[in-house]
């Protein structure tokens, strides 16, 4: 129960009568996530570049450390062009199953669907559907 709350009579024209509970806040909070797509067909796009990655400037030095860091930022800078990071606004209002990646599929579900799109949206709707199940699998996982 909530101590201090009160009912008043509505501040409009109304049969209805207000409830005023103290300490509730209606506020959202909103903070933006980033995160990362790798879809398949990237994964089949990028892989000819990988595996003709030029090794030789790295396996040519003789200090360890200087080789990993020229490896580590090549790869990482790669990564990058690849599979760019997306910033998704999520808010407190969000249910517990809609990830960075959930929202993103949904804005995405909502612009093909203006363009009246219906079949590629079918397909995202799966892609949607077997993340939450995914998301809620570990989220109630013992």
């Amino acid at each position: 129960m909530h101590a201090g709350v009160k009912v008043v009579t509505s501040a409009v024209k109304s049969d209805h009568l207000a409830i005023i509970i103290p300490g509730v806040s209606r506020k959202t909070s909103t903070r933006s996530e980033l995160f990362c797509s790798i879809a398949r067909a990237l994964l089949t796009n990028t892989l000819p570049f990988w595996l003709t990655y030029p090794t030789r400037p790295v396996t040519m030095l003789t200090d360890t450390q200087s080789a990993f860091h020229i490896f580590y930022a090549s790869v990482l800078s790669m990564l990058n062009m690849f599979y760019p990071l997306r910033a998704v606004t999520v808010t407190n209002r969000d249910p517990y199953f809609v990830n960075p990646k959930v929202k993103s599929l949904f804005r995405k579900c909502n612009r093909l669907m203006r363009k009246r799109r219906i079949e590629k949206t079918e397909s995202i709707t799966e892609r949607i559907s077997q993340s939450i199940v995914d998301n809620t699998k570990v989220t109630f996982s013992p």
